[in-house]
């Protein structure tokens, strides 16, 4: 019975070492793909919200170059969202 009562260091399988540590990576992982999710997702919202307000400048008739200065859009992307107004599009 003596062998119960020493204190000895339990050596863990290295299988569940590296599962540990694949725990671990994944865990950075997955928080840099949700941190990823969340940039793309702000940046989604507001080129959309960018769009939104070139509609609504250009319905009350403001100049393709001054709606594209104002909001950040490319110039062709305004005279493309100017077109589909005029055609009873989005």
């Amino acid at each position: 019975m003596r062998g119960f009562c020493r204190t000895s260091r339990i050596r863990r399988p290295a299988n569940v070492r590296n599962l540990r540590r694949v725990r671990s990576m994944l865990s950075e992982v997955v928080d840099q793909i949700i941190e990823r999710g969340r940039e793309e997702g702000l940046e989604q919202g507001l080129r959309q919200k960018a769009r939104e307000t070139a509609r609504r400048m250009l319905a009350k008739g403001y100049a393709i170059d001054d709606v594209a200065e104002v909001t950040g859009l490319e110039v062709g992307e305004v005279r493309l969202l100017a077109k589909n107004l005029d055609s009873g599009g989005e």
